[in-house]
């Protein structure tokens, strides 16, 4: 749009806000605050506090569809967990854990790669789990998401602790599924009611099994996640968006 710029965080153009245009700014898993842009946005209130408080700052999350997902129901009754990654965040050692020690009654869904990055326990831990388990492949893509975050039980995170807001979990939460959390700036955005919070891999692993057997603890996690997901449903921001974009004239 002639006459206004968009600035999307880790977008690759950052020299931007040099030109002396209206610029939007909008930060989602990181925030560089000398943009000095004239609105600034923030998918978290923890981003948003880096920002430059003299500007106008919003939080506003993404626009993601919460509640259509709410009718993506499992195929199956094998319980399923996910690790559904990137490759800039791909958690090595969790993946390498879990396959090693989750009992092989329980599916995985997990993110693979065509490359690994050098010492990667990852390939050597995927065929000890094909010996006497089964891997549902998620090949690394763009939809990857929600063509097989609908498939699982539970999704486990632990992203770089430069995250500040991480899609998949919220894609998860509004399918109803369950997220088990590392520590860092994600587990941070939410409560205990809507998160999974464990300090060790160990831990991990014996949420994943306690939620398996406790199907009331496992369905209260479940609609809470969908409710705390629908207060960034798309329907709710649109019109925050559109007030953004008109002050930098689009």
């Amino acid at each position: 749009h002639v006459g206004a710029a968009i600035v999307y965080s880790g977008g690759g153009c950052d020299q931007m806000w040099k030109a002396d245009i209206p610029t939007l700014y909008y930060a989602l898993s990181e925030c560089n605050s000398t943009i000095g842009a004239k609105v600034q946005l923030a998918a978290t209130p923890l981003l948003a506090r880096q920002m430059d408080s003299t500007v106008y700052t919003d939080i506003l999350p993404p626009g993601i569809n919460t509640r259509a997902l709410r009718n993506y129901q499992k195929t199956d009754d094998t319980f399923t967990v996910g690790i559904i990654s990137t490759q800039s965040k791909y958690p090595d050692q969790l993946i390498a854990y879990i396959l090693d020690n989750l009992p092989n009654d329980i599916l995985v869904c997990m993110t693979t790669l065509d490359t690994y990055k050098d010492k990667s326990p990852v390939p050597e831990a995927i065929a000890r789990k094909k010996q006497g388990g089964v891997i549902y492949n998620a090949p690394l893509k763009f939809e990857a998401g929600i063509n097989y975050l609908y498939r699982c039980d539970l999704l486990l995170h632990e992203g770089p602790a430069t995250e500040y807001y991480s899609r998949t979990v919220i894609e998860s939460m509004a399918l109803g599924r369950p997220v088990i959390c590392m520590p860092g700036n994600v587990a941070d955005q939410f409560t205990d009611r809507f998160m999974i919070k464990v300090q060790t891999y160990p831990e991990m692993l014996e949420k994943i099994l306690e939620l398996r057997k406790d199907k009331p603890k496992y369905k209260t996690y479940a609609d809470d996640c969908q409710l705390r997901a629908a207060w960034e449903d798309i329907s709710l921001n649109n019109e925050r968006f559109r007030q953004a974009l008109r002050m930098v004239g689009v």
